[in-house]
C-alpha cells in the first residue's frame, strides 16, 4: 500500500503524474510562494535607505525607488544579501552560544538545574530568567551586525543609484 499524500494511491504503480496530484503539488506550490517570497524580498531591500537618502521621500514613493534601483540587478543585490548574512553569521552563532551558556551558568548558580526533558514540569520563573538572560546577551550579536548591514546596505543603494544615473545620462 503507498500512501496517497505522496501522491500514490493502493495499489497503484508510482508515478509522476500521481505525484504532482499528491504531495508534490504542495511542495512545488511552497516552492514557487518562497521563490516569489524571495524576489520580493530581494527587490524591496534597499527601501529604508531610500527613505533616508532620497529627499522628500515618502514610504510608498521609495518602495517605487527600490523597485527602480533593483531592476535588473536582482541576482547582484541577493549574492550581496546572502555574502553579509554568512560574514554575520559566526557572531550570530557565538553570542547565541554566549547567551545559552551565561543562561545555564546563571541557573545553576541559583540553585535550578535545568533538564531540556522536564521543561513543562518546571516552574515558570527560572524559563523567564533563563530566557530573559539569552534576549540580552543575543542583543549584543545585534549591537555588532546591524550596523555592518546597515552600511552594506546603505553602499548597495548607493552603487545601484550610481550605476542607474550612469546609464540616462
Amino acid at each position: 500500500m503507498t500512501f496517497a499524500g505522496m501522491g500514490m494511491v493502493p495499489g497503484a504503480e508510482p508515478n509522476v503524474s500521481l505525484f504532482f496530484l499528491g504531495g508534490g503539488s504542495v511542495l512545488a506550490s511552497v516552492a514557487i510562494f518562497a521563490g516569489v517570497y524571495v524576489w520580493l524580498l530581494i527587490r524591496m531591500l534597499l527601501a529604508e535607505q531610500a527613505i533616508a537618502i532620497e529627499e522628500k521621500t515618502g514610504a510608498v514613493a521609495s518602495v517605487g525607488r527600490t523597485w527602480q534601483m533593483t531592476k535588473g540587478s536582482v541576482l547582484r543585490t541577493a549574492c550581496v544579501a546572502v555574502l553579509i548574512v554568512f560574514i554575520s553569521l559566526p557572531v550570530t552563532l557565538l553570542t547565541w552560544l554566549a547567551a545559552q551558556s551565561v543562561s545555564f551558568v546563571v541557573l545553576k548558580r541559583i540553585g535550578i538545574q535545568l533538564n531540556r526533558f522536564e521543561l513543562s514540569s518546571m516552574d515558570f520563573l527560572p524559563l523567564v530568567v533563563f530566557f530573559l538572560i539569552t534576549i540580552l546577551v543575543s542583543m549584543a550579536g545585534g549591537i555588532i551586525t546591524q550596523p555592518l548591514f546597515g552600511t552594506v546596505f546603505t553602499t548597495l543603494y548607493l552603487d545601484q543609484r550610481i550605476r542607474k544615473e550612469r546609464n540616462r545620462a
